[in-house]
Parts: structure tokens; sequence; C-alpha cells
């Protein structure tokens, strides 16, 4: 569930705004430039988005390699816990997102 606020919020923010960015990261600057928040903010959200999609992008290679189709939901247990605290931040931060 940590994208998805993250993602749906970016589009319909930018969209709402009159936006035709495409890329997350992007509608996030347009939500900034349209006052939707503030850039504090949308920087937030795209780092927590990034940090997100790389402990998934992560969990799925380790799901290859040990012969198991990958998915997208990541077990906290094989992170460092520099890393799980990173990842509870990151998720903390999505459920901020506006709307």
């Amino acid at each position: 569930h940590g994208l998805l606020p993250i993602v749906s919020s970016a589009r319909a923010i930018a969209l709402g705004a009159g936006s035709d960015a495409v890329a997350t990261d992007a509608r996030w600057q347009a939500a900034v430039g349209a006052g939707a928040c503030s850039a504090d903010e949308a920087a937030g959200l795209v780092e927590a988005r990034a940090v997100i999609v790389e402990a998934i992008l992560d969990q799925q290679m380790a799901d290859i390699a040990a012969g198991v189709a990958p998915g997208n939901t990541v077990e906290p247990a094989r992170l460092s816990r520099a890393g799980r605290d990173r990842l509870r931040g990151a998720l903390r931060t999505a459920a901020t997102a506006p709307i």
C-alpha cells in the first residue's frame, strides 16, 4: 500500500492542476506549482517512493534468486535494521500523501 497513495495523489493533483506530466516525480512538482503541497512535502513523498521502490526491487531480485515468483511484497525480516527503519519511515510519509 505504500506506493498507491503516493502515485494516486500525485496523479489526481497534477490532473486537477491541468498538468500533462506522466512521471510521478514530475506530477509532484506540478502539485507544488499548483500550491497543492509544499516543496518539502513533495520532496519527502518523492524520496519515500524511491525507498519503497528500492525495497520492492531488492525483494524481487531475492525472490528470483530463490526460485520464487517475484511480487510486490517486501519481507521486512530480510532487511537490516537500518533498512527496516528507512522503509518504515517511507511508509509513514506515504500515509501523509494528500487526498
